[in-house]
């Protein structure tokens, strides 16, 4: 049986809760009034995800400040309209700088690439003429 909508699934779902009763009920009233507010991970094999929560247009304007604080830790919501959803918050992936000093470590070890060969494997390989199809002589 699927926790997060009842209905009878073949993937295994395990709903990510706090230990204590009483932990949980301070989470839920920090996400929101809905119980059902906490992420559920489905597993399909060695894939797991996330599955995303469901809040209205009511919500959003009301909780906007929790809703971005829950998308800062990476949760994501679909925002619903009378029941039909409307829209998608899902949270910016971080980009990670890497120094220029152990992006040239990391290459230090790459072979090395004759770029007139390179070419020429290209060009014979991908078709880079310019002129639309449509407009070519066969």
């Amino acid at each position: 049986m699927d926790i997060s909508s009842g209905s009878k699934s073949t993937s295994r779902t395990l709903a990510v809760r706090p230990a204590s009763r009483r932990d949980r009920d301070k989470q839920a009233k920090e996400i929101g009034k809905n119980a059902s507010a906490f992420p559920t991970i489905r597993s399909t094999g060695a894939t797991l995800h996330v599955v995303t929560r469901n809040i209205t247009q009511r919500e959003l304007r009301n909780d906007s400040g929790k809703i971005m604080r829950a998308l800062d830790r990476g949760e994501r919501f679909i925002v619903t309209r009378n029941g039909v959803p409307v829209a998608e918050l899902n949270p910016i992936r971080r980009r990670v700088f890497v120094p220029k000093d152990e992006l040239l470590e990391i290459f230090r070890g790459a072979p090395h690439i004759d770029f007139k060969q390179f070419r020429k494997d290209i060009d014979a390989l991908v078709d880079q003429d310019p002129t639309p199809r449509a407009y070519r002589r066969r």
